[in-house]
């Protein structure tokens, strides 16, 4: 949702977080979006799972105090595509900002995102 000055209000923006076995990348992904200067504005973070990697799940609980994190499991496993596409339909956010497998966000990701007035889908 945005203001009269079109700058996002707080917990507008779902964060997407599509992975599969990757545990390790997981958690560095997890400690780049709980470092934002505005993690006002998440509202939540699915972390969805595409495969029956218990370790995955173990990584995102570990940041449930500091983030909404909601953790998904995908069964059988989705092609990339199918994957992103099917978490999508869980948002419920005027925003979404989705986080690949080779991506990192710096601290001012999401304030960038904010005053730069994205346009939701």
């Amino acid at each position: 949702m945005t203001n009269q000055a079109g700058i996002l209000e707080p917990s507008s923006i779902t964060v997407l977080l599509p992975t599969y076995r990757s545990p390790a990348m997981l958690r560095h992904w997890l400690q780049s979006i709980e470092r934002q200067s505005r993690k006002d504005l998440i509202a939540q973070v699915l972390v969805s799972e595409n495969s029956d990697d218990q370790a995955s799940e173990q990584v995102a609980r570990s940041f449930a105090d500091n983030l909404p994190i909601h953790f998904l499991r995908q069964d059988p496993p989705l092609s990339p595509c199918e994957h992103f596409v099917l978490i999508s339909r869980l948002v419920n956010t005027e925003f979404t900002a989705l986080i690949g497998d080779d991506d990192m966000w710096g601290r001012y990701h999401l304030e960038e995102a904010a005053r730069h007035q994205l346009k939701p889908l």
